[in-house]
């Protein structure tokens, strides 16, 4: 692996709030049964990484899945992915991580080994109280009883759209024009 050159001054309200626009970008049309599976993805990712583990590009699911309860999270769905849609909802569902694996690479907080067909995802030791910050932030046990209801993954998505500009017709302009005729 190629090391990578830790930046200590990491802004970590900075870190925290691009972590929740990619988070919040990356599920903002997701239903909320898969936007919690989504959740326990991340938080399961950043937990390997915080405790110096390898994720891999590839196999996400393959790798993080059963502690994630994947399947589970199908069968109890209301309408259950059917099998041959199931690559495309692990996609989906492995986004947010992805979108904070991005995040933490641009930064330098990540180190990336290019295998054959596959990337190779590991955090140094400098880098780990920054991913155990967002590992706290997306962690489903974090939750604080004053915020039930809200996931950090929902929170991402109500901060992502609250930031996006509004459309030109939104804006107010000054309504119709009137004919003359």
């Amino acid at each position: 692996m190629l090391p990578a050159q830790v930046d200590s001054s990491v802004d970590m309200g900075q870190l925290i709030g691009q972590a929740l626009h990619s988070a919040g970008r990356a599920c903002a049309t997701m239903s909320p049964e898969d936007r919690l599976v989504a959740q326990r993805m991340a938080s399961c990712g950043l937990e390997v990484l915080l405790n110096g583990g390898t994720l891999e590009s590839v196999n996400l699911i393959d790798q993080l899945g059963s502690y994630v309860g994947v399947l589970e999270a199908n069968s109890v769905r209301r309408l259950r992915v059917e099998p041959e849609n199931l690559e495309t909802w692990y996609v989906l569902l492995s986004k947010p991580l992805l979108e904070l694996i991005q995040l933490l690479l641009r930064k330098s907080l990540l180190q990336a080994a290019q295998l054959a067909d596959r990337e190779l995802w590991s955090a140094p030791d400098e880098a780990r109280p920054c991913i155990a910050a967002l590992w706290r932030f997306f962690d489903p046990s974090q939750v604080l009883p004053s915020l039930a209801g809200e996931d950090s993954l929902r929170r991402a998505v109500n901060r992502f759209q609250r930031l996006q500009r509004l459309p030109a017709v939104a804006s107010g302009g000054s309504g119709r024009s009137s004919r003359s005729g």
